[in-house]
């Protein structure tokens, strides 16, 4: 039986809502626009055609159907090996860890402390061993190396110690380019385009802001044709507004802006649009993650 046939199905939205909610994300780009405080975005969304104004891009709705169009619709991500692991495309399932958390509970002790090397080493042994893990990350923050290179150290351990998938992040786009560098010693660079094995997550910061580190490394990544994961994370209440229509908005907005950058930079290369969209308990002002509305959203 297929995987997908064992999930009930819930729809929130018919296909009018969704148009509705993808035409005004349109309207938002071309109207308000987006913040891009880089100088080669801006030069490549004016010469394509979008409006730029001190580091605004207004960017209208036929470029944005024309990144959409040229985008690949299905993305095939490799083990270290070269088996394809993970078939991303709609309505596939597949499954990881979170990255790059601060804290962690000591095993031996009780204690919460900082993640070390060594702890890295151990969850990604851990996640090598689990079956029901398609992909891998870090999951903690390596801290007990120089801050501006614990992604490095990060990386060294996931292809050392798995042949799974990876997904990283880089401190900025020399981080991008030093993990290149890492990656070139296991495949060489048309092996690392024709089966990836690595996704390179990055976020934009809501409302409608991508910030000058991030868009060196989205440009780097998209001329590499290395899986970009864009994460918009927008929490409705706070960075976007209350109503989920108006935040599933801004969430497209600013993914949608990303990819355009993404295929002018590199037409055709691979990129992910996740939408981690939470919400603010207006009680406590503490993020909800775990509400009802993120996962409808």
């Amino acid at each position: 039986m297929n995987f997908m046939d064992a999930i009930p199905g819930l729809k929130v939205l018919d296909e009018a809502g969704i148009k509705k909610l993808y035409f005004t994300a349109l309207e938002v780009l071309e109207r308000t626009g987006v913040s891009v405080p880089h100088q080669e975005t801006c030069e490549l969304l004016n010469d394509a055609g979008a409006k730029v104004e001190n580091e605004v891009a207004y960017v209208p709705a036929w470029l944005v159907e024309k990144a959409v169009n040229s985008a690949p619709k299905q993305i095939i991500i490799y083990s270290i090996d070269g088996e394809p692991v993970m078939r991303l495309t709609n309505g596939n399932f597949y499954f990881g860890t979170g990255e790059n958390t601060v804290f962690m509970i000591d095993g031996s002790t009780g204690q919460r402390r900082r993640w070390t090397k060594k702890d890295v080493t151990n969850a990604v042994v851990l996640q090598d061993y689990m079956e029901n893990l398609d992909f891998m990350t870090p999951l903690g923050l390596v801290q007990d190396r120089p801050a501006k290179a614990s992604h490095l150290h990060q990386f060294e351990i996931m292809v050392t110690y798995s042949n799974k998938p990876v997904m990283f992040s880089a401190y900025d786009d020399q981080g991008v380019k030093d993990i290149i560098e890492m990656a070139s010693a296991i495949k060489t660079s048309e092996e690392l385009e024709k089966q990836p094995f690595w996704m390179n997550l990055m976020a934009s910061t809501s409302p409608l802001i991508h910030s000058g580190d991030v868009l060196g490394k989205l440009l780097l990544s998209a001329e590499r044709r290395i899986p970009i994961i864009y994460s918009c994370s927008q929490v409705a209440g706070a960075t976007t507004p209350v109503t989920l229509a108006g935040t599933i908005v801004i969430n497209l907005a600013e993914g949608l802006s990303a990819l355009v950058i993404s295929q002018l930079k590199n037409e055709g290369a691979p990129m992910i649009m996740p939408g981690v969209i939470m919400n603010m308990d207006m009680k406590t002002s503490v993020t909800a993650y775990g509400s009802p509305e993120s996962s409808l959203m």
